[in-house]
């Protein structure tokens, strides 16, 4: 392209008119098997799983019978931590606990507490090993100057041409939490939104060349909800994603998109007949 302009227009597009589940972007292989998954386990007296999450080795999924519960939590330490919990799910019957921020190849003790009419009660103890990381991963950390301060810092970095990852550093640097999304395209933008989930953008542009791209909306725990873009013949930049909920339903998700269309820009200087990219 022989020239550009660009008038930045801010396209809120409401989801009933937005493909948030497109056909068209390649869907995620799923990340790479952990090479030392985790058996299944059950703890005497109460219905206790532990298994491993596919799409993060620094992460366990505790499967418990809430039925006997208003809410429960999952406890979780190491021979050399201190002993942490999950936030408190509601559930009835058989609910999912995502266990987050562990360390590789370490084995980790589990057990579930659960609120019945205001009384604790507390399941027997399981313990299972983590996986290990993928390869790309094992040397990564996160360099820091001056006093770290608590909480997590969120970024992607990429295998140029293989894989990508959006990935998480505690205040030490070092690496706490990943999810991989498989395939040539980077990963960029990313962020935690309003409702807890993550998203991130998958592909390149410029914002001037007609590439393909298009966000992923993921939990915590890996689960992609939905991918979301800009309806054709718009083209999903990077800069950025917003999404906006009534109470915990999404109601809409706001992006730049941008578009290619003939003009002449002699009259600036320019040749007669280009095209021009406006966001």
């Amino acid at each position: 392209m022989k020239a550009a302009t660009r008038a930045l227009l801010l396209l809120s597009i409401n989801l009933l008119a937005l493909a948030c589940t497109r056909p068209t972007p390649p869907a995620p292989s799923g990340p790479s098997p952990l090479t030392s998954p985790l058996s299944p386990r059950l703890a005497a007296g109460r219905k206790l799983f532990v298994t491993p999450n596919t799409y993060n080795a620094l992460s366990s999924i505790v499967t418990v019978g809430t039925s006997d519960f208003d809410s429960a939590r999952v406890a979780y330490w190491a021979e050399d931590e201190r002993e942490r919990y999950t936030p408190f799910t509601v559930g009835r019957g058989v609910t999912q606990i995502p266990v987050l921020g562990l360390r590789p190849s370490v084995e980790y003790s589990y057990a579930v507490e659960g609120i019945k009419a205001g009384t604790m009660t507390r399941s027997d103890t399981v313990t299972a090993l983590t996986g290990e990381l993928p390869e790309f991963l094992k040397p990564v950390h996160m360099r820091t100057t001056g006093t770290g301060t608590r909480g997590y810092v969120l970024t992607a970095i990429a295998d140029t041409g293989r894989t990508s990852y959006v990935v998480a550093f505690d205040s030490s640097g070092a690496l706490r939490w990943y999810r991989e999304f498989p395939g040539e395209l980077p990963a960029g933008e990313t962020k935690q939104q309003p409702n807890g989930d993550f998203t991130a953008y998958v592909g390149r542009t410029p914002g001037w060349m007609p590439f393909p791209g298009f966000y992923h909306q993921f939990r915590p725990s890996g689960e992609i909800v939905r991918t979301i873009a800009a309806p054709p013949p718009l083209f999903t930049d990077n800069h950025e994603l917003v999404l906006t909920f009534r109470d915990t339903v999404l109601e809409a998700a706001h992006l730049f998109s941008f578009d290619l269309r003939p003009a002449n820009l002699s009259a600036w200087g320019g040749p007669r007949d280009t095209l021009v990219a406006g966001h």
